[in-house]
């Protein structure tokens, strides 16, 4: 893995055994071999930021699991929320608008994939989001 910092670029050999625990930015882990370390760590969207001796690396979390994909309607890209159609505790059915995103110039349009009840929203319209974030979250 190549890191970017302030003295220049560093290499590193990630073992087997390395390993990340997110947590709230003081309660983070990092495990390399038989080394703690604690990290600065932010994370924005799907993307986790960690910082630790004057280097910063971003990584990106695996793909959500299959429920969670079917429940959590996020960002395809970043863009600017056009609107969300839905409220908290309104039922949706499947194939239907629950936000659109501008991005490009274009709308793209998320559709419900399942029939569901609104538990969260997670961006208000005119917000300008990332790549990832929660717009609705179904139940």
């Amino acid at each position: 893995m190549r890191i970017v910092g302030p003295n220049g670029e560093k290499r590193i050999v990630v073992p087997g055994s390395a390993g990340l625990q997110l947590g709230n930015n003081e309660e983070s882990v990092m495990f390399l071999d038989e080394n703690v370390l604690y990290p600065y760590v932010a994370r924005e969207g799907l993307n986790v930021w960690v910082a630790w001796e004057g280097y910063t690396a971003m990584f990106t979390l695996p793909a959500l699991d299959a429920v969670a994909a079917k429940t959590e309607l996020r960002a395809p890209m970043t863009g600017r929320v056009a609107s969300i159609l839905v409220s908290k505790g309104d039922v949706v059915v499947v194939g239907q608008t629950v936000a659109v995103l501008e991005a490009m110039k274009m709308e793209y349009r998320l559709e419900s994939e399942i029939d569901g009840k609104v538990a969260e929203i997670g961006a208000d319209p005119g917000e300008l989001v990332d790549l990832g974030r929660l717009l609705v979250r179904l139940e």
